[in-house]
């Protein structure tokens, strides 16, 4: 019996068509959230824009978490891990959400 909850990955496969066109998908999507996190161009040197755009996203986040486990430096207010827990938490209950939207 096939699970009726999809990952994002199967959603591209389904959407492309193939499993290249998905895979290259993919890739520029995370080439676009890695150059809004400051990943690629540092964010001080992006317009602000672009810097409060990064810094909501998920990649912001995951690189502040690298970044407090190499250094223990952290960057704002709220600790970097209570961030990646609640950005945890708030995927599993959009699933959850998701998953009682269909049945």
């Amino acid at each position: 019996r096939r699970q009726r909850q999809m990952c994002i990955r199967d959603r591209f496969y389904e959407v492309c068509r193939s499993s290249a066109a998905a895979i290259l998908t993919l890739f520029a999507v995370n080439v676009v959230f890695l150059f809004l996190a400051g990943g690629i161009i540092p964010s001080v040197f992006l317009p602000e824009l672009v810097q409060k755009v990064g810094n909501m996203t998920v990649t912001a986040l995951w690189m502040d978490g690298i970044r407090f486990i190499a250094s223990g430096e952290e960057t704002g207010a709220v600790p970097v891990l209570w961030k990646l827990a609640a950005a945890a938490l708030a995927c599993f209950a959009l699933a959850l959400a998701a998953g009682k939207r269909r049945d």
